[in-house]
């Protein structure tokens, strides 16, 4: 019997040295007061559409309004470009009707319909680390 594989995001991963882009972000946080690149000299982006070939994206900022921040790059590259896009319109038709948090016209699945190994393994991770770290149970669950 062979085994059948899921969906997964894609995870490519593109390190955006361009200090405007860092400036960019961290003046939109603080227009909304959340969390803030910082100081540092480069952003790791990482594709968070589903597996695929061709230019891959990352939302950068949501402004709450509709409108997303998306930056594309394409493999080996830095980014190649940024634009405001309108969010995915789609609901999960099952229970608790998430969001796609994807851009309007993506390809590929919705993300409620995607896994993401990485953040798979930091979810079964996390807790454990937590307590040790410290002494008290993951609050988050």
């Amino acid at each position: 019997m062979g085994v059948t594989l899921g969906r997964y995001v894609c995870g490519a991963q593109c390190e955006a040295r361009s200090s405007e882009l860092v400036a960019l972000l961290n003046a939109l946080a603080a227009q909304d007061d959340t969390y803030q690149v910082g100081a540092s000299p480069s952003i790791t982006l990482r594709c968070t559409l589903e597996t695929h070939a061709g230019l891959h994206a990352e939302m950068v900022h949501d402004n709450a309004r509709g409108l997303c921040l998306w930056v594309w790059w394409a493999d080996g590259a830095e980014p190649a470009g940024m634009r405001w896009v309108p969010d995915c319109p789609v609901n999960d038709p099952g229970p608790g009707g998430d969001a796609c948090c994807h851009h309007l016209g993506h390809k590929g699945g919705h993300t409620w319909e995607l896994s993401d190994p990485d953040r798979d393994m930091l979810a079964a991770i996390a807790p454990v680390l937590y307590e040790e770290e410290h002494g008290a149970e993951w609050p988050f669950f």
